[in-house]
């Protein structure tokens, strides 16, 4: 209980810190402040948005506007579509915070798990992490799919999740000793736990492989569609940028030349970096080299670790470019309705500044998202790393109290006792006693999985970014 109480009091110390600080200054906002340019409103827009919030419940009622003007603002807030924005902050936010959150409080309960004389054991954080990954994907995979129809676009989704879907069954099911997930391995010490409860009502229950690879699989599809659209965006942006910058190399400014060289370099490494993650993961192109010759098994997964820690925090100095490409857009289309002047392109136009300026948070949240998702994994897998170093190998469920109580032969002196019964109250008393103590779930089986998750992830993200980059650069034009 201690042990609990003290992963609480870090969450609560890292909570009222981060409510100071996004006080003063609201961290979502300050990542993307330089970034959202257009989002703060103007003057003429804050008149707009005041007198929508006052007249909210005069339908009828409609704003001048001035004509002869030309078109950069192409709409007029309405109360809808402030409320609309506002609360989507709000989970933006939230998501921000948490993620800042849990990841202080993690380090710093690892630190003091590290000095503490005593087993130290708690579960409020893991679960705490596994329940914000959750929301997380849930909100990306509805804004993904958002309107829910057979659309070109989802169609494009389902396609890529079906393909994740195959891929994964294959990998897991027929190729796993190429990779080092140790998949089996967790299976193996879940069975062995199993065996053990029910040995005490003679029951067993042998557990299917092939369950277990379909599960992960469908999760792992399910990873994917959070990832899709970005991929390709970033592909798109690595492609505009090379092909631009050749074009206008020539009258290119010597200072503006070298930023657009360092931003490409960026790119490369971000373009590459993932398929270095999935070299981590396959022993013929990685752990074999350093193991054991180097250093131990156990230390080349706190190395692989730190290696995908360093891919995130890369990806992280991505995070501006991006979002400033992805808003430029709208520019873009302003430049595009100066040459071909239309009615039906200014109406196409207008559609797409509108729905740039509702979906701006949502924007940032899932460009926000491809460092959380993976970074969560990380921290999951490293808190079953480190319970795996401090907890016992072998976990042995205590049932002697219940056994005692299952009645025995009169007429024969030192018989066994009777089975006992999966639905018997006692029985079931005893269970919960014994998973609370040790757990049912082995952190192998754990650590295997959220490994495969990540291995899945930046393979999927490698795929679709590179199948995104071969199209354009055969069917797109600057």
């Amino acid at each position: 209980m201690a042990t609990l109480s003290i992963d609480i009091l870090f969450f609560i110390f890292w909570s009222f810190c981060f409510y100071k600080i996004n006080k003063k200054c609201p961290i979502a906002v300050y990542l993307v402040k330089d970034v959202v340019c257009f989002f703060p409103p103007m003057e003429e827009d804050k008149e707009i948005i005041t007198t929508a919030i006052k007249n909210k419940d005069k339908k009828g009622k409609k704003e001048k506007e001035e004509e002869k003007q030309f078109p950069l603002r192409t709409y007029n807030p309405d109360f809808d579509l402030t409320k609309h924005i506002k609360e989507f902050l709000l989970e933006y936010d939230f998501v921000i915070l948490m993620t800042l959150i849990s990841s202080c409080t993690f380090v710093s309960s690892q630190l003091f798990k590290m000095f503490a004389k005593e087993e130290v054991q708690s579960t409020f954080l893991y679960y705490s992490i596994i329940i914000l990954l959750c929301m997380i994907v849930y909100y990306l995979i509805r804004q993904n799919m958002y309107p829910f129809e057979f659309s070109d676009e989802n169609k494009i989704l389902l396609v890529f999740a079906f393909k994740t879907f195959v891929l994964s069954y294959m990998i897991t099911g027929y190729f796993s000793e190429y990779f080092d997930f140790r998949l089996e391995k967790g299976i193996k010490d879940l069975q062995k736990r199993t065996d053990q409860i029910l040995k005490v009502t003679g029951n067993r229950y042998i557990y299917s492989y092939d369950s277990f690879y379909i599960g992960l699989s469908v999760l792992s599809s399910l990873i994917s569609l959070t990832m899709v659209h970005l991929a390709i965006k970033f592909s798109y942006n690595f492609f505009y940028l090379n092909r631009t910058s050749q074009n206008d190399q020539e009258n290119e400014d010597p200072e503006i030349a070298k930023k657009v060289s360092v931003y490409k370099a960026m790119m490369g490494v971000n373009f590459f970096t993932p398929i270095f993650a999935i070299f981590l993961f396959i022993p013929a192109l990685s752990k074999s080299f350093v193991v054991p010759e180097i250093m131990t098994e156990r230390s080349f997964d706190l190395v692989r670790m730190i290696i995908l820690l360093v891919i995130i925090i890369l990806k992280c100095t991505m995070f501006y470019y991006e979002l400033q490409f992805n808003f430029n857009e709208s520019y873009f289309y302003v430049q595009s309705l100066l040459k071909n002047k239309s009615e039906k392109l200014f109406r196409y136009i207008t559609l797409k500044m509108k729905l740039k300026f509702i979906n701006t948070w949502i924007t940032c949240f899932q460009y926000a998202a491809m460092v959380i998702v993976p970074l969560l994994l990380v921290i999951l897998y490293m808190y079953k790393y480190f319970e795996n170093m401090r907890a016992p190998e072998k976990i042995t469920y205590d049932f002697s109290e219940y056994i005692n109580t299952l009645p025995k032969s009169e007429f024969v002196e030192n018989e066994l006792p009777s089975e006992g019964s999966l639905t018997d109250g006692g029985f079931i008393s005893a269970l919960f006693k014994n998973v609370l103590r040790f757990g049912f779930i082995p952190p192998s089986l754990e650590s295997s999985i959220y490994s495969y998750f990540i291995f899945s992830f930046y393979l999927s993200w490698s795929i679709v970014s590179t199948i995104g980059l071969l199209y354009y650069r055969k069917f797109k034009t600057v």
